[in-house]
């Protein structure tokens, strides 16, 4: 019942050098950050950190980059031809493998995590020997974990994996960083919660009830809603999903699936009305979710969007039955970079991205106008965003979370996923 995801990755990390001298003053290295290593250039064609200490437990690197002299090509990408070997790897665990070192993939979901702690390295062979200059790794630059910083290590080069020599040593300690909620499936991203919808004026004359009608309409509602729950229909959170009674286990939900962002054929009218012909080239996923506490509406709320670009834009068509936030969409990259949510304003739509601010509360970080328009019902809306606001979603996709508002989904403020949509040309 889970619709699709949009996928789109990664995003503008600031590097920053370590540039004392050996075990000089002490540093900062962070978590979420690429920390960069500079050392006078010298011809190797295998590149080893030896990590020493960490911040605690076994050390955990996410991607160990290496850079020539006045080079900006990553030379350590698996696709690039180079090798990743380590000294062991944490058994049995997916998530943290060897070749997570190498392969272009941020965030712990894609790291690689030894088996022992102090002593332990990570190795690159380049595709062919180069002038090294500089090593770039993180722990978590999905800004989830914060753990398992290498914060004492060497940076060592070989010519042939056997004779190596030792061109840079650190000292340092980790920053403090303030980490991202955790969400389902690795998507992190910083938005507030949904906030309710706007009115609509619909003409109706209310008309009164008695308190027994309010009841059963409400005990109606309420077992609706069970059976949304039970059957699958409507997405749950997951702390509804495991119980320690089986009996009372609700069933699996379906997978989010991943969907091609194709070219349209043409530009859309960003009307509110999907009757233009290039929106049946576009991608579409569906979420459901549960709002009872309308009768007349009934509890299932199911949402609704069409995806695809043209001429450097990200454009979407979303269809609802019903508005539940002001919160549209939350789109980002599969990771959480880029990440804003689409909200509707009384001057129009916006692209609202935020930062934390303490526990559970963010801060508008900016407010970009965005074009779209909905239409008079509030349940169609056309939306542009340009592309550049998800850095190198060429690689991974776009991302959109809808259903924001919505009761025992899997994310209060970021909804269900829509769609995860890699991008193709």
């Amino acid at each position: 019942m889970r619709g699709n995801r949009t996928a789109v990755v990664a995003g503008l990390c600031l590097a920053w050098c370590f540039a004392a001298p050996a075990f000089a003053a002490e540093v900062l290295i962070r978590s979420d950050k690429p920390n960069a290593v500079t050392f006078p250039a010298e011809n190797a064609r295998f590149v080893r950190l030896v990590i020493q200490a960490t911040s605690g437990s076994e050390p955990c690197i996410d991607e160990l980059e290496v850079y020539a002299e006045k080079g900006s090509r990553n030379l350590a990408l698996a696709k690039h031809g180079a090798k990743a070997t380590a000294s062991s790897c944490m058994p049995a665990n997916p998530k943290h493998r060897i070749e997570h070192l190498n392969d272009g993939l941020y965030g712990n979901e894609y790291s690689w995590i030894a088996a022992g702690s102090a002593g332990q390295w990570a190795r690159i062979e380049l595709a062919e020997p180069a002038k090294v200059s500089k090593v770039v790794f993180s722990r978590d630059r999905n800004r989830q974990y914060s753990d398992r910083v290498p914060v004492r290590f060497e940076v060592q080069l070989s010519p042939d994996g056997k004779q190596w020599k030792t061109v840079k040593k650190v000292s340092g300690k980790a920053a403090s960083v303030v980490l991202r909620r955790r969400q389902h499936a690795g998507f992190a991203g910083d938005v507030p919660g949904p906030p309710p919808p706007p009115r609509v004026s619909q003409g109706k004359v209310v008309q009164s009830k008695s308190k027994v009608d309010e009841q059963l309409e409400y005990a109606f509602l309420g077992e609706e809603h069970a059976w949304l729950k039970a059957y699958g229909r409507a997405d749950l959170a997951q702390r509804l999903l495991h119980t320690p009674y089986p009996e009372k286990r609700y069933p699996p939900h379906v997978g989010d699936d991943r969907l091609p962002l194709a070219p349209l054929a043409g530009e859309p009218k960003l009307d509110g009305i999907l009757d233009d012909a290039c929106w049946t080239g576009a991608s579409r996923g569906v979420v459901r979710v549960a709002a009872p506490y309308d009768f007349d509406a009934g509890p299932l709320v199911t949402c609704a969007v069409r995806a695809g670009h043209k001429d450097g834009s990200l454009l979407l068509a979303l269809q609802t039955n019903r508005l539940l936030s002001s919160h549209i969409a939350v789109v980002s990259t599969s990771t959480g970079d880029g990440c804003g949510v689409v909200a509707y304003t009384k001057k129009g739509l916006v692209f609202n991205t935020y930062e934390p601010e303490g526990r559970h509360k963010f801060k508008l970080k900016q407010s970009t106008p965005v074009e779209g328009t909905f239409d008079k019902t509030l349940t169609c809306c056309e939306i542009r965003l340009p592309l550049k606001l998800f850095p190198d979603c060429q690689t991974q996709g776009i991302r959109v979370g809808l259903g924001m508002g919505g009761r025992h989904t899997l994310w209060t403020a970021t909804g269900r996923t829509s769609g995860r949509f890699p991008l193709r040309t």
